[in-house]
């Protein structure tokens, strides 16, 4: 196998005739949450370091159909990739695709959902563990599907979680059920300032396109993650949040400018924190337990396919060569710590 000039081995791409096709159920059965912890680490950090890239989401539209493509470089491991999905009246599908950097050939195609929650959920928990109080134990969560469900567990991995205040604008009681059911804790329904008011995390995983969280509710101490939308039309958390937030942090600063719409107006640029940055201790000064936190997340493209990169290496064998490129990588000493 060729080494190339920074030690690292690429993974080799399969013959173009036996280019692997990797389903929701494979992607969900053979990768961890650690898993994409450790990809995603390795991801944001190296953007930090400047040894992986995103590629910024394009939309077109067309006779109410959109089109939208987002992608990801991380050749010091082998591979580039990007995901696409289309959205029409009926629904949104979601593909993505893995390149070798090495030689330019298609190695894998991804169904993108299980992706796209795995992406969501511990894009929010590496935020959370490096910003939010450590003995954080009470959830607001705004929102009952995909993604409300996926962010229990990834949350639960960080901070000792024990019950969950849940605001839907539905019946909510299926998703208690399922809450008690899976992870033994207590879940309620309440109003939106009720759930906010004695919340140590809060998470905004919808679709609505005006403010469902008062920011005026929320006590000193709180963190809050705000990943449902990412256009510039559209917020979850209001404008009282967002100057209450002491922190500001975000994924990365230009898609966030271009798609944040939570954070469109009265907003200190040069003071928001990157994902990466915070990643990579980079010195936090304050008060956890006094202060107000703010993670906004758009969804990078390079996020897709680092956990796209995980779920080949594990369906395909190969985790133990990726986990060896990660170790030679440049940013090794900050991504496998403690590991």
């Amino acid at each position: 196998m060729c080494i190339n000039s920074e030690g690292t081995r690429p993974l080799l791409p399969k013959p173009l005739d036996f280019m692997r096709q990797i389903k929701n159920e494979d992607v969900l059965r053979a990768v961890s949450l650690a898993d994409v912890e450790l990809v995603l680490r390795y991801a944001y950090v190296g953007m930090r370091k400047g040894v992986t890239a995103n590629h910024q989401r394009l939309r077109s539209h067309m006779a109410g159909t959109r089109l939208s493509t987002l992608g990801g470089l991380l050749p010091e491991i082998g591979f580039v990739g990007s995901k696409t999905y289309a959205t029409t009246a009926e629904g949104t599908g979601f593909a993505i695709s893995l390149f070798s950097s090495r030689s330019g050939l298609p190695v894998a195609v991804l169904e993108g959902e299980a992706v796209t929650q795995l992406k969501g959920a511990v894009t929010t928990s590496l935020a959370v563990e490096a910003l939010a109080r450590p003995d954080a134990s009470t959830l607001a969560m705004f929102g009952t599907g995909v993604q409300a469900r996926a962010h229990v567990g990834a949350l639960r991995r960080v901070r000792p979680i024990k019950a969950i205040n849940i605001v839907s604008r539905g019946d909510a009681s299926e998703y208690i059920r399922w809450v008690e059911r899976e992870h033994g804790i207590v879940a309620k329904q309440k109003s939106a300032d009720a759930a906010v008011a004695d919340a140590d995390i809060v998470v905004l995983a919808t679709r609505s396109a005006t403010p469902l969280c008062n920011g005026s509710s929320l006590k000193a101490g709180t963190f809050v993650a705000a990943l449902g939308t990412s256009t510039l039309n559209a917020r979850e958390v209001d404008e009282t949040c967002v100057q209450r937030a002491n922190l500001i942090a975000v994924e990365w600063k230009p898609q966030a400018q271009a798609e944040a719409g939570d954070l469109a107006t009265g907003v200190d640029w040069e003071s928001v924190r990157e994902l990466g940055d915070v990643l990579a201790n980079s010195a936090l000064h304050g008060d956890v337990t006094k202060e107000i936190r703010l993670f906004k997340s758009v969804g990078l493209g390079i996020a897709d396919v680092a956990v796209a990169i995980a779920a080949y290496a594990r369906v395909t064998g190969t985790w133990d060569e990726l986990m060896a490129n990660i170790a030679r990588s440049s940013v090794s000493n900050l991504v496998m710590k403690g590991l």
